[in-house]
Formats: structure tokens, sequence, C-alpha cells
């Protein structure tokens, strides 16, 4: 990415990801970024981060190598963040929703498909193409940078009205009688409760239900996380729920041990084996979410729901 960047090229927005200590630091030096943005802190990767606070010393290795006189933007609502950032770096500005942060986004509503609109930094009325409340805070962090490159409130505006979700991330479509909200690309467990909030703020009069997916590289302490998320569903009037991965019957167990219907619980191995039970249990109207880790494939499942629509 950093070598193809051709003369003109004003800005280079990147991407660093890891999922072991070292890696961030590592990338972050080859990318020497001006800005750095962390949008939060969530129990993902932990097979090579141990734990949440792990995650966090991770996350923190692209601020460590950010400029000298660059700016580390964070969300300023996250408890850990919240509590590390401001006494261990200079130059940094706070995102989020509550009034000590540096920008705020205030007014939020959501329309119908559960797409945001706010008032960012008290003055400009926002309205997103993305389905999600969560993606407030990300479109938060995108606006910060842009007041810090001293865009004008109209650029701003207009580059996170006119953007529109990537496939497979909260995308929202309609397949033969049935609305998906696919958000297969990828899965952990703060995503799978954000995502669980958006299919309950669509607008739908139909049944809802889910495919939940695996969600991968979370060490030992994946069974609790799986069984967690499992009774987060059973709360839900949700049907068909279909759990796919190694972790199926441990999650259909937390389900029912949590109150859930036998009748509309299901396991699979794979995306196949999904597949062929909402073949069989969907009735048409439902509006379901498909969401798991990337290494799962759960965009199988529509894949094969567009070639042959239930």
């Amino acid at each position: 990415t950093i070598l193809g960047i051709e003369a003109e090229t004003e800005f280079l927005v990147a991407e660093i990801g890891a999922n072991h200590p070292g890696e961030i630091r590592h990338l972050a030096r080859l990318a020497a970024p001006d800005t750095s943005v962390i949008t939060n802190i969530a129990p993902s990767h932990l097979e090579g981060f141990s734990s949440i606070e792990g995650v966090l010393a991770a996350k923190l290795e692209l601020f460590e190598q950010t400029a000298a006189d660059g700016v580390c933007i964070y969300n300023g609502d996250d408890d850990l963040l919240g509590k590390y950032v401001p006494g261990n770096f200079t130059n940094i500005l706070s995102f989020g929703l509550s009034e000590d942060n540096d920008l705020r986004a205030t007014e939020i509503s959501l329309d119908s498909q559960a797409r945001p609109s706010f008032v960012f930094d008290r003055s400009l009325r926002i309205n997103l193409g993305f389905t999600g409340l969560y993606n407030v805070l990300n479109a938060l962090a995108a606006a910060a940078v842009g007041r810090l490159l001293g865009f004008e409130d109209n650029r701003i505006k207009s580059g996170l009205e006119t953007s529109r979700p990537l496939k497979m991330r909260t995308d929202l479509k309609k397949i033969g009688n049935t609305v998906i909200l696919d958000d297969s690309y990828n899965a952990n467990p703060l995503s799978m409760r954000e995502a669980l909030k958006t299919l309950e703020a669509i607008e739908h009069n139909g049944p809802r239900g889910i495919v939940a997916g695996e969600m991968l590289e979370l060490g030992s302490a994946a069974k609790d996380l799986h069984e967690e998320l499992a009774r987060l569903i059973a709360a839900r009037p949700l049907a068909p729920v279909v759990f796919v991965g190694s972790f199926a019957q441990d999650m259909k167990e937390a389900y029912l041990s949590a109150g859930g219907s036998e009748d509309v619980a299901f396991t699979a191995e794979n995306a196949d084996e999904a597949y062929e039970i909402l073949r069989k249990e969907l009735a048409g109207g439902e509006l379901l979410l498909i969401k798991g880790s990337r290494g799962v494939h759960l965009e199988l499942i529509i894949e094969k729901l567009e070639k042959t629509p239930v």
C-alpha cells in the first residue's frame, strides 16, 4: 500500500491490525502516521493477546509510533481508552457521545432501516447511509480526522453521507421473500452485541432470526464468550436461531438454559449445513441477521440464497 503511493497523493488512510503483540508497532513504524485513530478496545484476538488489557496494550502501540507533532484520536467513551490515554499521551483528541469529549455527536435518531442521523460538534447535521447505531462513533472518528486536517464542514458532511457499506458489513438487502442483514465479514463479542441491537432497531413487521457463526481467536475465553452471546440471543424473540461452528452445541445449550425455545434452535458445523436448515425453516417474510468470523465463511449462505431464494 505504502509503496503504491503516487506523487500527487495527499492522504493515505491505512488500517493497521494485528493478532499478536508487537505487530502493530512494526506496521506503524513502516506507516509512520501523522494522525492515528483507535475506535475501541474489544475482546478480539484474545488467543494472541491473552486478555482485554493485552488488546489495549497492542492498540496503544499505534499511538506510541505516531509522529511527535501528530495527533492521537480516540474514543473517549471507551472505558479503557478513556482511563489510560489522557495520562499517557499528549496531543490527543477524543470523540464520543458523552459531554467530556472534544468532539461529540448529539441529537441522534434512526430511520426505518436503522441508519443514524446526528449533529456533529453542535452544528453539523449528518445523515449516514450505514445501518447501525454504532456507526455514529465510526463516523465521528472520520469527522474528527477531517476537522483536524482542516476540511470544511460541507466536505465532511458530503464524504460521510455519500459513503455506503462495503459488502458483508451490515449490508441490508432483500433476497426473495427474506430481508438479510449481511454482517458476515467478521465478528467478535462486542460487534455481535451491536449487530443484535441493529437487528432490533430495523423496522420490520415479520419475524426476526439469526445465524450466529463462531467467533474465532478468543483463546481460553472462547467457550464462555460464545455461551454469553447465546444467552443474549435467548433474551430476544428470534426465530430461527442457527448456531454455526465448533461451539454451536455449547451455544444451543446455553440458549436453552436461558429460556430459548428448542423449537427454533438449530446447530450446524458449517455454512452449507446452515443453509440447508434455512431452506427448511424460513417461511418467508423474515429479517435475518447473518454474522460470524471471517474463517466461518457465512457469506456462502448468502451466495446460495441469491441463487435459490427461499
